[in-house]
């Protein structure tokens, strides 16, 4: 769902949708975070598809929405306090996605380097360090 096909959902059930969907994810993210922190690989493995499910289910209302309306914007009182909702739950999940990437990327390098898996990337980052990488040996996807 593109960050505007929400704020062109008029339909007040379909925003309510919207919100338990994104509730749901948020509930998902933090189940992640702490199954990352435990390196549960099944916990994640089963939250990754649960999260995929959360997001085509957003996908289907955003489709159905920007078929429907045209740039139509709802001064209804409860619609416009669920639009702020929607928001700050958009907000809370782009966070926990933050965090949750950054704790993924450090505990995939620890686990590089405590293997001896890290290689030359042969790029720099910002302040000019050679960058080095985890090569993956399993979990590509086709």
């Amino acid at each position: 769902m593109s960050s505007v096909a929400w704020q062109k959902i008029e339909d007040h059930s379909d925003l309510c949708e919207v919100s338990e969907i994104l509730f749901a994810l948020e509930r998902a993210l933090t189940r992640e975070r702490a199954a990352l922190q435990a390196l549960d690989m099944d916990a994640m493995a089963a939250l990754t598809e649960k999260k995929q499910a959360l997001c085509d289910r957003l996908r289907a209302l955003a489709d159905r929405s920007e078929a429907g309306t045209a740039e139509v914007r709802s001064e209804d009182a409860a619609i416009v306090k669920l639009r702020g909702e929607v928001r700050l739950a958009a907000l809370r999940i782009r966070v926990h996605a933050e965090a949750n990437a950054a704790l993924l990327e450090d505990a995939t390098a620890a686990i590089g380097e405590a293997l001896g898996l890290r290689q030359d990337s042969g790029t720099y980052d910002h302040r000019a360090r050679v960058q080095s990488r985890v090569r993956a040996f399993c979990g590509k996807r086709a």
